[in-house]
Formats: C-alpha cells, sequence, structure tokens
C-alpha cells in the first residue's frame, strides 16, 4: 500500500512540475508576443516621425527659410526714394533756385530719414541757410537799422540780439568804425543748441526747426563734464598769444577763439591739429566752423549737451 501510494505521489507532484514548465513556456511566448508588438510600436511610430518630418516639417521650414531670405532681398533691394528727390534738388542748385532747393531738402529730411543722401542734405541745408542769414538777401526777421550819433556797435549788437561779428561779416566790413547814417543787416540770432555726444554733432535749431550742423572733432572733457547738462554762452574769448583781445584790435582776425559755456570745463574750441598742444581740451571742432559759430552763437545761446 505504501509502495501505491508513493507512486501515486510522485505522479502527482511529476504533473505539477509538468504543469509548470508549461505556465512558463507560455509566459515565455507572451512575452516575446509582448517584445514583438513594442518593437512593432516603435518602428511604426519612427516611421510615422520619419513621414511626418519628410513631408510636413521639413517642407514648412524651408518654405519659411525661403520666405526669410525673399524679405531680406526685398528688403535689400527696396529704393532709396531719397535720391530722387535730391537729384531734383541738384537741378534747382545749378538753376540757381537756393530757395526752392532749400524747401525740398527739408522734405527731404522729414519724409526720408533712412536715405543715404540725408547727411549731405543736411549740409547743404546748413549751408544755404548761414549764406542766407549772413547776406543782404532779404529774409524773416531781418532788418536793417541805421546808425544814429553816439551808437557802438556793441549796443547795436546788444540790442538787437545779434553779434558784432554777424554784424561785420553781413554787412561786409572790415573795419569796427561807424558812422551816423550807415545801414546795417541785423538779425536776432535766436538759436537753440544742442550738443550731441554720440552723433558728434553740435545742431542748431531755429525756432524749432534744423539750421545747421558741425562736426565735432574730439571731447577733452573733465571726467564730471557729462551728459546731459543744459547751459548757455556766458562769453566769447578772442586770444592773439596770451592776451584777450577785443574786437577792434588789428590781430582779430588772427586771434584764437573760445566758446564758453557757463558750465566749468564746457568749452567750443578749435582743433590745432597737433593732439599735443595745450589748448587741446574742450569740444573740438574745424577752425573754420568755430569762426562761423563765433559769429552765430551769442552771450546767452542755449546750449544742451546730450549723450
Amino acid at each position: 500500500m505504501c509502495l501505491i501510494s508513493s507512486a501515486r505521489d510522485c505522479c502527482k507532484g511529476e504533473g505539477y512540475f509538468i504543469e509548470l514548465d508549461q505556465c512558463f513556456e507560455t509566459m515565455g511566448r507572451l512575452r516575446l508576443v509582448f517584445i514583438f508588438l513594442s518593437l512593432l510600436i516603435f518602428a511604426t511610430a519612427v516611421i510615422f516621425v520619419a513621414y511626418y518630418w519628410e513631408h510636413v516639417v521639413k517642407p514648412d521650414l524651408e518654405i519659411e527659410k525661403e520666405l526669410k531670405k525673399e524679405v531680406k532681398v526685398k528688403v535689400r533691394e527696396a529704393p532709396d526714394l531719397g535720391i530722387r528727390e535730391f537729384e531734383q534738388v541738384v537741378d534747382l542748385l545749378k538753376k540757381g533756385e537756393s530757395m526752392t532747393a532749400r524747401e525740398r531738402l527739408y522734405y527731404l529730411m522729414e519724409y526720408y530719414p533712412d536715405s543715404s543722401v540725408l547727411p549731405e542734405a543736411r549740409r547743404i541745408v546748413g549751408e544755404i541757410n548761414t549764406d542766407l542769414l549772413i547776406s543782404r538777401i532779404p529774409l524773416e526777421d531781418k532788418t536793417e537799422y541805421i546808425v544814429k550819433s553816439g551808437d557802438a556797435l556793441a549796443a547795436i549788437a546788444r540790442r538787437h540780439k545779434t553779434t558784432i561779428d554777424y554784424i561785420m561779416r553781413a554787412n561786409g566790413r572790415t573795419s569796427s568804425v561807424i558812422h551816423p547814417g550807415d545801414r546795417l543787416t541785423v538779425y536776432p540770432l535766436d538759436f537753440n543748441v544742442v550738443i550731441d555726444k554720440s552723433d558728434q554733432m553740435i545742431r542748431m535749431e531755429l525756432k524749432g526747426v534744423f539750421f545747421k550742423e558741425y562736426p565735432v572733432i574730439s571731447f577733452a572733457l573733465p571726467p564730471l563734464v557729462k551728459p546731459p547738462i543744459k547751459t548757455e554762452i556766458k562769453d566769447r574769448v578772442a586770444w592773439f598769444g596770451e592776451n584777450r583781445i577785443l574786437f577792434n584790435d588789428k590781430n582779430y582776425l588772427k586771434s584764437r577763439k573760445w566758446l564758453q559755456t557757463s558750465r566749468q570745463g564746457l568749452i567750443i574750441r578749435a582743433f590745432d591739429g597737433s593732439g599735443k598742444g595745450k589748448d587741446d581740451f574742450g569740444i573740438l571742432v574745424a577752425p573754420e566752423d568755430l569762426e562761423e559759430m563765433f559769429t552765430l552763437f551769442r552771450v546767452s545761446t542755449s546750449i544742451r549737451f546730450v549723450e
């Protein structure tokens, strides 16, 4: 009985292990199927992504790239309409129509501020404005003063808000001597001046409108003299050698000139060209530009120093 019982138990246990092996085998097959399905899904995803990239994303990117190129080409090839206006101005100047040319230049400056000819347009406007101002050509606010007994040039200039240098140049005088009955052209020099450090320009405005500009060669200012500064012309100084001289001195035309502002250290001077002289401080401009500024800037002229 014992032997029969043992054999039965043994057969029972062997059947258990057979079923267990079959279970493991089934699980292994399921695992292979799962792995196969995972690989199939992954491969499908890769194929889909590749297809989407090749047929959707890539074409869009190429189209966008081409559009950007076209935009750049269009911007680069955009016509400079200011050149056409400037050519018309040149024709007017050749015909001697300076007033009409000036109006066209102001139009160009307002409506074509990005034109390549803008700097030249501003330069020509400044030259025309200066010529009109210093000549005897009639101009708004330009008047004629008849010298009376006891008059002096300094008093006449102060009374009419102008400078002695302007009266001398506008009336073609080489001598400061005046006589009763002399007729003198005078003009109120009510300029506002902006010294722009970033553009290296000194700009003059008259009644809020651009008048003329002068390039700055260099700024040689004390460390504490920094924009923004609002000041005015305090003194107009002429030097001959080491001596300060007046306008009636015989050496006045050969003198070195300064435009001193109320802000200590902020001086407009002529650049001597050496870069090593003792005069190399202040706001340095070309000598011929300073001569003209000395004519047009009077004491109390408003100055703004900006960055």
